[in-house]
């Protein structure tokens, strides 16, 4: 089984932010926010079940994703083969059009997209 799907989703710039998790594993807020969208910029995730695979594959504007990074994602792609049964590696491979990491919600878009 070869799988493979690319999206796209925009960051957000949250206005009114929540406080705190009521789950750190799922990342669900204690309250709701107040955000917008910042389109046209965007994120393109391409995600690939890989039986072939010994290990997942995660980069992130060509660099490989390690460490706490790494361990968020993995929190993702294990829900998604709880629900779809399957236990296969996979790559995701993730793309912005603007930088990562400047206080942006480049992560939403990122996990948006995956």
């Amino acid at each position: 089984m070869t799988e493979k799907a690319t999206a796209r989703a925009h960051p957000i710039q949250g206005l009114v932010k929540y406080h705190g998790m009521r789950d750190e594993t799922l990342r669900l807020p204690y309250h709701d926010s107040i955000s917008l969208c910042t389109a046209p910029t965007a994120t393109t995730t391409t995600v690939e079940w890989q039986p072939d695979a010994s290990e997942d594959t995660y980069v992130i504007g060509g660099e490989d994703v390690e460490g706490r990074a790494a361990e968020r994602i993995d929190n993702v792609v294990e829900h998604v083969r709880e629900l779809a049964g399957v236990d296969a590696a996979v790559r995701l491979e993730s793309e912005n059009s603007f930088p990562s990491n400047i206080g942006f919600g480049s992560s939403s878009s990122g996990f948006a997209a995956a």
